[in-house]
């Protein structure tokens, strides 16, 4: 018996001696190497990067196969308008493709995100300008990018969602500055990839090397307002597609309510239906950028690229007051009034604990002074 003891005894010494801490294999397993404690470091602001750079990929990547295969220059099957000694027949046409036009171009920003091309490019001789009444949009890149970046950065992939987020929801400010900037530099490289694609088909287009336009074939890449709206409504069309975006987002991720977020990958294609519902129905005038990052990104590119200043200075700086500020604002006041009117997840800040009741205990106790506790016990209270 003694012999099995110390026999039992020794066997449990080497085992204790031989136990590898738990915490030191979760940390050789989570960081294997230097490369990888950098992309761990790294790996939100990556996400968001690719994930706008498919938005724009997909989304201006559609707009120009739609509007320059429209040149028979481009391409053999001209998907432009047909021409017709008939007026109404000219008419019927143009309806035709414009429909055909917008769907397609709504589905491709749908499964990217978002962006329209602008219409106004489409050269015609058409009366009453038929060709620029729609502006299509952008779904599904939207789908594709909140898939890529989801699981790794929770899928912004708009400065809009970021700012709105660390405003309302708790999100580190200290994330903001480097997610913005990973989301431009998505949105440039996206548009430089589609750029560098359709190089040869935008100067056919253009009727020449280097010949580059303002709207014209910068609408490929960025939004532009049709000529009729006055800047009031200009913002008001891309704060309102921005505010529903957002609503329709905190209600696809609120885990508060009753059933709780959408579960297995689904959230992107409530997105795609969103996005090609924004598309559908408030994308005409502005082109519904409703993505600071989407729009800013190419229009640097289309800058950079021979477009000139002319992207920036066009109808007095409207780059910056509907693209970029009125999304912003919109996603504000989106976030804004979901969590005021549903939203019970902790980390709103409509929903944060607070000393109010302790407040109200105290002065209770102090018979209606508030301050008494805080006087010297010596002193004489009137």
């Amino acid at each position: 018996m003694s012999i099995r003891g110390s026999l039992s005894d020794r066997g449990k010494a080497n085992s204790e001696s031989t136990e590898i801490p738990v915490t030191t294999i979760s940390n050789a397993s989570d960081h294997p190497n230097t490369f990888g404690r950098y992309r761990e470091a790294l790996r939100e602001y990556f996400a968001e990067f690719f994930g706008v750079m498919f938005i724009v990929i997909f989304g201006s990547g559609v707009g120009c196969q739609v509007v320059l295969s429209g040149n028979s220059g481009v391409a053999s099957s001209q998907k432009g308008v047909g021409v017709s000694s008939q007026p109404q027949s000219i008419v019927l046409i143009a309806t035709y493709r414009i429909l055909q036009d917008y769907l397609s171009i709504s589905f491709g920003w749908a499964v990217g995100p978002w962006s329209f091309f602008n219409t106004n490019i489409v050269k015609s001789d058409l009366p009453f300008h038929i060709l620029p009444l729609f502006r299509p949009g952008n779904p599904a890149g939207v789908a594709l990018g909140a898939w890529i970046s989801g699981g790794v950065s929770e899928g912004h992939i708009n400065p809009a969602v970021t700012l709105a987020f660390a405003t309302f929801r708790g999100f580190p400010w200290r994330k903001v500055p480097g997610y913005i900037f990973a989301q431009l530099m998505g949105g440039i490289v996206g548009a430089a990839i589609v750029y560098a694609n359709y190089f040869h088909a935008i100067n056919i287009f253009e009727g020449g090397t280097g010949v580059r336009t303002v709207p014209g074939t910068a609408g490929l890449f960025a939004t532009y307002a049709l000529d009729y709206l006055t800047p009031a409504s200009c913002f008001f069309d891309e704060f309102l597609g921005t505010m529903i975006l957002l609503l329709v987002v905190c209600a696809i991720t609120d885990s508060s309510k009753k059933g709780g977020a959408i579960q297995g990958g689904m959230a992107p294609v409530a997105l795609f239906i969103t996005i090609l519902g924004i598309a559908a129905a408030l994308g005409m005038q502005t082109g519904f950028a409703i993505n600071p990052a989407r729009d800013l990104g190419p229009r640097i590119l289309t800058a950079m690229a021979g477009y000139g200043k002319e992207v920036f200075t066009y109808r007095n700086q409207y780059w910056l007051w509907c693209p970029v500020m009125a999304p912003i604002l919109g996603a504000l006041v989106g976030v804004f009034a979901y969590d005021l009117c549903f939203y019970s997840g902790e980390d709103s800040i409509f929903n944060k604990p607070n000393d109010f009741p302790e407040f109200v205990a105290l002065a209770v106790l102090a018979k209606g002074d508030p301050l008494r506790r805080c006087k010297p016990s010596n002193s004489r209270t009137v």
